[in-house]
């Protein structure tokens, strides 16, 4: 169904006579499409909507247009799908009682470009199996509830709220298996027993309110090299649960940086569980969250191959992350027998004996079925130990291992330590000769 160009459109008793319910992809296997669009069009409900109730529904509400109703169910029961989308300036979608995305079944909601979706009450990942992913993105969108916004309420929901979008509720609660992340602003108290991440990639999620977050929550903090994800609450920080960190884009932090994850009016308690790289200190104050990087890392200054084809690169290219590679390969290998592609890396640390050792290595190579081994030269025993190994392949991959005793792998008096890099064919292969890439080298320690 399209409307368009001022049309008009008042359902009472569609499809279901005597109960003024919209049924829009009704039966199982059934599809429906209903499209509103231009500013002056409008689709008036006087009861509920349902899209997707047994089948898939789609709406989209376009360039101004209006939509209205009771209660609006997306994906209503057990594997119905239903998804809607408000984009353009001034384009409205108005449930006087409840907005479920994700009822028993699979729904999604986009609000874009200036869109506007309204509701009393708003729940993402209602019922017991529900998934609900709700994205609020671009100045001007905004998601209003007058009374609760709830994400994953027994279900599973995901809310995003991006590119200076706005949710509005008098409270959001991101309960269990669900998340709250973006760029975005909440103007609401939040209650945090799920995932909260700011940013998409590092960036600041502003809450215009207070933050409670309880043993079950969780907030995901991303560092790299241009900043680090933020949560700006402008009420109180009342803290518990699980701080997680993470470094992304191959980033490893200098000694003594600082990266303020949380800003708040005040903050009360603390986290019960930090987790994330080693090297880091959570530093509460009045009014912040603040980590500090109390590792070192160090290059290596040489390496050896004792297997393996130079095919590009120098010693001077892992020394960052940027994606300029040292690469080797073996030429055509037949069996998972034959010796593997050999590195040795050598470096000096800036002390003999370190509390915590760990090398990590950015590489990847141009096929499947290929394995990384690590091992760490013992001083003590004058031979390697592997510590590591990890499945190589097509993605860039992050690998970080740990020595178990630091002082028998660093060399006493000097800090030396050397780290042996191998990779093999385990399985099936689909390049000859296959190649391996290391874009970066470092040791830290603390």
């Amino acid at each position: 169904m399209l409307c368009e160009a001022d049309a008009k459109l008042v359902q009472r008793d569609a499809l279901l006579p005597g109960l003024g319910t919209l049924l829009d992809g009704d039966d199982p296997g059934s599809d429906g499409t209903i499209t509103i669009q231009g500013i002056g069009s409008s689709w008036t409900n006087t009861q509920n909507v349902f899209v997707g109730n047994f089948g898939t529904g789609d709406v989209a509400i376009l360039d101004g247009a209006s939509a209205s109703s009771a209660t609006t169910k997306i994906g209503d029961e057990i594997r119905a799908v239903g998804s809607a989308l408000v984009d353009g300036p001034g384009s409205t979608w108005e449930s006087s009682v409840d907005l479920i995305v994700g009822n028993h079944g699979s729904g999604t909601m986009t609000v874009s470009n200036g869109g506007l979706a309204l509701a009393a009450n708003g729940f993402i990942g209602d019922d017991p199996g529900s998934l609900g992913n709700v994205t609020i993105t671009g100045a001007a969108s905004s998601w209003a509830c007058t009374n609760q916004l709830t994400v994953g309420r027994l279900g599973e929901g995901h809310l995003t709220v991006a590119d200076g979008a706005t949710a509005t509720a008098p409270f959001v609660t991101i309960n269990d298996l669900s998340s709250l992340n973006g760029d975005g602003t909440i103007q609401a108290d939040v209650a945090n027993a799920g995932t909260v991440a700011p940013g998409l990639s590092v960036g600041q999620l502003a809450i215009q309110g207070s933050y409670i977050q309880n043993s079950l929550g969780t907030l995901h903090t991303d560092m790299d090299s241009t900043g680090n994800d933020q949560l700006a609450v402008t009420g109180v920080a009342q803290l518990a649960g699980t701080l997680q960190l993470s470094f992304i884009n191959g980033f490893n932090p200098a000694a003594g940086q600082e990266f303020v994850i949380l800003t708040a009016d005040s903050v009360l308690g603390t986290f019960d569980n930090v987790t994330g790289p080693v090297g880091l200190e959570v530093i509460y104050s009045a009014g912040a969250v603040t980590v500090v990087s109390t590792a070192s890392s160090t290059p290596p200054n040489d390496f050896n191959a004792f297997r393996g084809f130079l095919d590009s690169g120098t010693l001077d290219d892992v020394l960052a992350s940027d994606n300029v590679d040292l690469c080797h390969d073996l030429g055509i290998t037949i069996f998972p027998s034959e010796a593997p592609i050999t590195l040795d890396f050598d470096g000096t640390l800036p002390t003999d004996s370190p509390s915590s050792l760990s090398v990590t290595f950015e590489s990847s190579a141009n096929t499947p079925g290929l394995e990384l081994t690590i091992s760490f030269w013992n001083y003590n025993a004058n031979s390697w130990e592997v510590v590591g190994t990890a499945a190589q392949g097509f993605n860039l991959d992050v690998v970080r291992t740990f020595v178990g005793n630091p002082a028998d792998h660093v060399e006493a008096g000097t800090g030396n330590v050397r780290t042996r890099y191998e990779v093999r064919h385990v399985s099936i292969i689909f390049q000859f000769p296959w190649t391996d890439c290391i874009d970066h080298v470092f040791w830290s320690t603390t």
